[in-house]
């Protein structure tokens, strides 16, 4: 990086790369990293390099690791806790806001850090539980550590920093558009040992998050549905598929 950052234009336009990539290389200024160091260090946000001691061990091996994490809270030691990532739909049914408030409290209980993505539905529910437990929880954003989404999560928000963190590789004020939901799902199974699907259909986010898991070689679990339900067809696709089949923590 240090390399590309000195080099100049004639070095510049030998990289096999589009010109608009050429031209962000060429402009040398550190206005806006200034600007985004000076927040972190007012607002209390931390921010993790890949090369730091603390940055967590599994997501270096990553195709397309975050360079920078900012996160607000008391980050868990990553490294060496079990880690098991709790996603599933934001349309939940009563069956998956119990089965996700039950998997996260009793992960929590165990030991183990619940991360998620904070989304509303099952992922806030298993954070919820996770913090009942007494555990520690991780949620990844898909937007600005500063950009509390969604906005009826502000008390959720809270809670989370004071039992475990949040974390996000968008740099403060980033606004939660659709395209980074995909991108930060690779970390929240990136973070993990295994990912526990709840529920969702076919085309949900948490099955986009499942596939990323699987990929990274990450273990998958699936808790069973009532067949013809549409919050059941990606679990239930995904255990047809060798998913394990989860009922409990213990699982």
């Amino acid at each position: 990086p240090y390399d590309l950052y000195k080099a100049d234009e004639s070095e510049l336009e030998s990289l096999p790369c589009s010109q608009g990539l050429k031209a962000r290389l060429a402009d040398k200024s550190l206005g806006e990293a200034t600007r985004i160091m000076e927040f972190c260090r007012d607002k209390g946000v931390g921010i993790l390099f890949w090369q730091d001691d603390d940055y967590p061990v599994s997501l270096r091996p990553l195709r397309d690791p975050p360079v920078l994490l900012y996160y607000k809270g008391k980050l868990p030691d990553l490294s060496k806790k079990l880690c098991i990532s709790v996603v599933g739909t934001r349309s939940m049914s009563e069956y998956g806001k119990r089965i996700a408030y039950k998997i996260g409290y009793e992960l929590a209980a165990a030991g183990a850090v619940v991360v998620s993505g904070m989304a509303l539905g099952n992922d806030s529910v298993s954070a919820a539980g996770a913090i009942v437990a007494g555990g520690s929880t991780v949620a990844v954003l898909g937007c600005g550590i500063d950009v509390t989404y969604p906005r009826e999560h502000d008390k959720l928000f809270s809670e989370i920093i004071s039992r475990g963190a949040v974390l996000t590789e968008f740099a403060p004020g980033t606004p939660p558009e659709g395209k980074n939901f995909p991108i930060r799902n690779r970390i929240i199974s990136g973070l993990s040992q295994g990912t526990v699907v709840v529920e969702g259909d076919v085309k949900s986010g948490a099955m986009i998050t499942a596939r990323t898991a699987i990929m990274q070689g990450r273990d998958i679990y699936a808790f069973p549905g009532n067949v013809g339900e549409t919050n059941s067809a990606g679990t239930n696709s995904l255990i047809s598929d060798g998913a394990a089949i989860a009922l409990s923590a213990r699982d």
